[in-house]
């Protein structure tokens, strides 16, 4: 049962770090190659395509990562487990929420840019610290 869920939530992981790679790495370079109106339309399209993915592969992988935590790692006293499995579960709970929170606060194109790049990197701590465990 265990090789099982970890696989899930492996491949739930690659969905998930795959989606924001893309987003940031070649969505966000639309411009470069189409009007910014048609781009943005463009980004905003593929963009709720990928969410609604997504939305689904971030439910299982925080339901499989709480599962794996509470089930095999709770009496594991390691900081880097417990540094993962924090920050992990931010960022997965947080993509629900950040589309609403750029659009609250109106963030510039140049924000987003940023943000999404910042974004990334705290996922691949994340990858970076599950092996550490």
């Amino acid at each position: 049962m265990y090789e099982f869920i970890k696989t899930v939530h492996i491949i739930t992981i690659v969905l998930f770090v795959g989606t924001v790679f893309f987003r940031t790495f070649v969505l966000f370079k639309l411009g470069k190659y189409y009007p910014k109106e048609e781009s943005m339309k463009i980004q905003k399209i593929l963009g709720n395509e990928a969410r609604k993915i997504v939305i689904i592969s971030n439910t299982i992988l925080i339901l499989s990562g709480i599962y794996l935590f509470y089930k095999y790692h709770l009496d594991n006293s390691s900081l880097v487990l417990y540094l993962k499995v924090t920050l992990g579960l931010i960022l997965a709970l947080a993509f629900f929420i950040i589309p609403k929170f750029l659009e609250i606060i109106n963030a510039k194109p140049k924000f987003r840019v940023i943000f999404h790049y910042l974004y990334f990197i705290l996922l691949i701590l994340v990858i970076t610290f599950s092996q550490y465990i």
